[in-house]
C-alpha cells in the first residue's frame, strides 16, 4: 500500500474546515456545510477509486497525519533500527501490514495497541505505520436503557531507518505501549528507548526555546526550596515587607521603610531572616505558573525575578515555521518529565520536521 492508501475517516474529520473544502473543489463536490458533512462528502468520493484517492491526499498531504498531537521519538539502544519492512510483512495470522489494512472488531478492540497497515515513506528506509487503540467506554441512556460502546484512536507511527528514529504520535502512556507493541512486531530484533531529548537540554526550559528560535510565552516550575516550620507570622511578615516598599514608593520616607523592615525582620526571626526573600515568597506553592500574551516572558521583571528560585516543570513555547515562503505560527506544550511535545497548534509535516530536527535528531 502507499500512503493515500492507509487514510482513514477518523484522519478526514480531524482536517480543518479549509483544508476539506479545498479537498471538496479538487473532486469537484460541493465545498458547503459543516465540517462532518465535508468530511464524509471527501469520504465518500474517496472509496470511489484511486484516481479520488490521489486527489485527497496530495490536497491535504502535510496535514493528514499530523494535526493537534503529541509526540514522542524513541531510538535504537542495540545496534540500530533495520529491516523494518520485511519483519513486519511477515505480519500476525498470515496479514501483511503493508499489502493489507486489518481493522479489528470494535467488540475485540483493547487497549493494546493493534498494527492496521503500513505503507513506505517519501524517503528511503522510512515508513509510516498505523495503529489503533481502546481509550474508553462510552455510556448512553436511551429511555430506560443503557449501552455502551468502546471509543479508540488511531495513531501514526513514522518510522526512520536511516537516522534511527521512532516518532510516535500520540499522548505518552500510549506511545509506549506501542513502542512495545512495535519492538514484539519485529521480533524484538532491536531494543528500544525513549529519547532523552530534555536531558539535552538540561531540562530547561528556555534552553529549548532558543533551540526552536522561539518566544517562551508560558512556564510552570515548582520552588526549589520548601520551609518546613513557615509560620502564620512568617506569613505576615513577608506581607509586611511588601507593603512597606509600595509605601516607600509612595512617601519616599526612608525612615519609615527602615522601621517597617525592622519589624518585619523580628517576625522572621534569626533563622528565617537569613532566607533569600525569594524563597519566603514562593513558599507553600506546589506549582507556580507565568504567561503572557505575544511576547516572550524571558525579560519580564516578575518572571526573571522568580526563575532563579523555580525548577521548570513545562511550559509552552511560540516559533515560526516558513513553509513555502510563508511564515506559520505555531505554539508547542514542553513535556519536560514525558519527553513529549503536543501542538496546540495543528502542526503540519514540516512543522514536526523543524521540531525534529532541532530538538531530536543529532
Amino acid at each position: 500500500m502507499n500512503l493515500e492508501e492507509i487514510i482513514l475517516l477518523s484522519d478526514i474529520v480531524k482536517l480543518p474546515k479549509e483544508t476539506l473544502k479545498d479537498i471538496c473543489i479538487n473532486l469537484d463536490v460541493p465545498d458547503t456545510g459543516s465540517i462532518g458533512e465535508l468530511a464524509e462528502r471527501v469520504w465518500n468520493k474517496a472509496k470511489e477509486g484511486q484516481q479520488q484517492k490521489s486527489i485527497v491526499f496530495e490536497t491535504c498531504k502535510d496535514r493528514i497525519f499530523c494535526g493537534r498531537t503529541s509526540s514522542m521519538w524513541y531510538y535504537s539502544t542495540s545496534e540500530g533500527i533495520r529491516g523494518v519492512k520485511e519483519l513486519l510483512s511477515q505480519g500476525t495470522n498470515g496479514s501483511n501490514p503493508f499489502e493489507h489494512m486489518r481493522i479489528p472488531d470494535r467488540e475485540s478492540l483493547t487497549s493494546d495497541p493493534v498494527l492496521i497497515c503500513a505503507a513506505e515513506g517519501e524517503e528511503e528506509g522510512e515508513y509510516l505505520l498505523r495503529y489503533t487503540y481502546k481509550t474508553g467506554v462510552t455510556r448512553e441512556v436511551f429511555v430506560d436503557s443503557v449501552s455502551t460502546h468502546a471509543r479508540s484512536a488511531v495513531t501514526t507511527v513514522r518510522v526512520n531507518e536511516e537516522q534511527g528514529y521512532i516518532e510516535i504520535r500520540t499522548e505518552p502512556k500510549a506511545a509506549d505501549r506501542i513502542a512495545k507493541t512495535f519492538a514484539q512486531a519485529i521480533r524484538q530484533q532491536v531494543t528500544i528507548g525513549v529519547k532523552p531529548i530534555m536531558s539535552r537540554f538540561g531540562y530547561n526550559i528556555e534552553e529549548i526555546a532558543d533551540a526552536l528560535g522561539g518566544e517562551l510565552v508560558d512556564a510552570v516550575g515548582k520552588p526549589q526550596i520548601y520551609l518546613d516550620e513557615f509560620t502564620q507570622n512568617h506569613a505576615t511578615s513577608v506581607i509586611r515587607i511588601l507593603a512597606a516598599l509600595d509605601s516607600y514608593f509612595e512617601s519616599e520616607d526612608i525612615e519609615e521603610l527602615q522601621q517597617r523592615l525592622n519589624e518585619a525582620r523580628e517576625l522572621l526571626g534569626d533563622e528565617y531572616a537569613a532566607v533569600p526573600f525569594t524563597v519566603l515568597i514562593l513558599n507553600g506553592m506546589e506549582k507556580v505558573g507565568l504567561g503572557v500574551k505575544d511576547r516572550d516572558l524571558r525579560g519580564l521583571p516578575l518572571y526573571d525575578y522568580l526563575k532563579t528560585n523555580l525548577e521548570h516543570q513545562g511550559g509552552y513555547v511560540q516559533f515560526s515555521v516558513n513553509e513555502g515562503g510563508v511564515e506559520h505560527q505555531y505554539t508547542v506544550k514542553i513535556g519536560l518529565k514525558t519527553n513529549s511535545i503536543y501542538f496546540i497548534t495543528p502542526a503540519t509535516e514540516q512543522a514536526m520536521t523543524y521540531v525534529r530536527e532541532r530538538l531530536v535528531l543529532d
